[in-house]
């Protein structure tokens, strides 16, 4: 059973090496007893040479007949996992993005109807948008959409309209957070991302930059008033990298040109280790998660509901919700 041995591999912690060369590292701990050692030692030495991605149906076994927690099942997982082939591998991590996929596609049938065959009627199809959060409705159209542009020929049907898809989910947290919330910066750089791989979006593009400059601006701002300088220059920074598309926004652009003239005056007030810390930050390429942009998009993203439980500090959300000071980007 393909999910069975999925779910072995995620009750693994063993390092995701690729190979069954990683067999070489020991599964015994310094805790064990003489006894589970002896074992654990046996189980390695009998299973030192076998074939790739042969280890899995046993352990699935003993994970049935035993339980997950036995360590005899937990030390063979942890020998099948270090047994998996990279096909493998990538094969399972396929399936998973495909069931992700299929959740989202599922979440947006059941909000709106519109992916069904044959159409529902509007209202009935209003009633069930409103009963899903606006959190989930947007993380449906951002997956459902981002998946379909990652095979799209860019002047296709198929493209439009997974466009379509991002521009109802930058819409949607548009009206629910506000003009200027950070909440929907996850969805409006998605869509933002899409735009220029399109043509003829260029308008269309240039007023979503727009938006996200002023969003920008009012984080920044924030920052200032809590004399976190830092914070505004990094952030400042990685959104004019990222949103500043020659192709699309033009050199006298008033909220890109606000945003870099303010993050220089803030730069040249910096201590030195700041200022280093800023120009070490310009290295790291537009777009990519760890830049303060992306930090501050994915902090203020609202977990779905089944998550929020499992929850652990403050987000910087909730910071902003509550005009709280907000955590420093760095």
């Amino acid at each position: 059973d393909e999910d069975l041995f999925d779910d072995l591999d995620s009750s693994s912690n063993a390092p995701r090496s690729g190979s069954s060369s990683s067999s070489r590292h020991s599964i015994v701990g310094s805790s064990d007893s003489a006894l589970l050692r002896l074992v654990k030692f046996q189980l390695e030495d009998m299973t030192h040479d076998a074939p790739p991605d042969s280890l899995a149906p046993l352990a699935a076994a003993l994970q049935i007949v035993l339980g997950r927690s036995h360590p005899i099942a937990s030390a063979m997982a942890l020998l099948a996992d270090r047994n998996t082939s990279l096909a493998t591998r990538q094969a399972r991590e396929m399936r998973r993005q495909q069931r992700t996929l299929a959740q989202a596609t599922q979440l947006l049938k059941g909000a709106s109807g519109v992916l069904g065959p044959g159409g529902l009627d509007p209202q009935g199809a209003r009633l069930r948008q409103d009963l899903v959060p606006v959190p989930e409705r947007t993380w449906a159209l951002r997956n459902v959409a981002n998946n379909m542009l990652r095979t799209a020929a860019p002047d296709s049907a198929a493209a439009d309209e997974a466009l379509g898809m991002l521009r109802q989910a930058a819409e949607l947290a548009a009206q629910h957070y506000g003009k200027t919330h950070p909440g929907q910066l996850s969805a409006l750089l998605d869509y933002i991302s899409a735009l220029p791989t399109l043509p003829g979006h260029t308008q269309e593009a240039a007023a979503a930059i727009e938006t996200a400059c002023n969003i920008v601006a009012a984080v920044g701002g924030r920052y200032r008033q809590q004399q976190d300088l830092l914070s505004l220059v990094l952030l400042y920074e990685s959104a004019q990298a990222e949103l500043d598309v020659p192709t699309v926004l033009g050199r006298d652009n008033v909220a890109m040109v606000r945003l870099q003239r303010q993050a220089a005056d803030a730069f040249s007030v910096l201590d030195t280790p700041q200022a280093n810390l800023v120009m070490s930050k310009r290295k790291i390429p537009p777009g990519s998660p760890s830049t303060a942009l992306r930090q501050l998009a994915r902090d203020c993203t609202e977990q779905l509901g089944v998550y929020t439980s499992s929850r652990k500090r403050m987000t910087q959300l909730e910071q902003w919700n509550k005009g709280l000071p907000l955590t420093p980007l760095r």
